[in-house]
């Protein structure tokens, strides 16, 4: 049997929560959206695919997928189309004519360069001085 990482969202930092079921209702409730992220990875094979699964989870943004292409690159696009599709499907609220607003904070990781958990490594070894209650803290809704 292959070791298959888990693709869930758990423990994210707060900020990030409403983030993915707006980036997957972006991607998958709109046949555009969803060609599209099926385009990116159009001919990439099982054994591709998850070999990308398992360097992303070692090496989160720093990544390559197939051909080298870097992760942070696909993941803007996929960012990108989520959003478009988030915003031709419409379902807003009072504040927002659509949801595409619960992707800013995907985008401003994506610019920061770092998976959260990079973030969480690199201050938990650094201002956190690996204290379990600084990281609890974070965590906390």
């Amino acid at each position: 049997m292959r070791f298959r990482p888990s693709c869930g969202a758990d423990a994210v930092p707060p900020q990030l929560t409403c983030s993915l079921p707006a980036l997957w209702k972006g991607l998958l409730y709109d046949d555009d959206a969803r060609r599209g992220a099926l385009a990116l990875a159009a001919g990439w094979s099982a054994d591709q695919r998850q070999a990308l699964l398992l360097d992303v989870a070692r090496s989160g943004l720093a990544a390559s997928g197939p051909g080298g292409r870097p992760v942070a690159e696909l993941a803007r696009e996929l960012v990108a189309l989520a959003d478009a599709g988030l915003r031709r499907i419409g379902h807003g609220g009072v504040n927002a004519p659509d949801e595409a607003g619960f992707l800013d904070p995907v985008r401003e990781q994506l610019d920061l360069g770092r998976s959260p958990g990079q973030v969480i490594l690199e201050r938990w070894e650094g201002d956190w001085k690996q204290s379990g209650r600084r990281l609890i803290d974070y965590a906390r809704y």
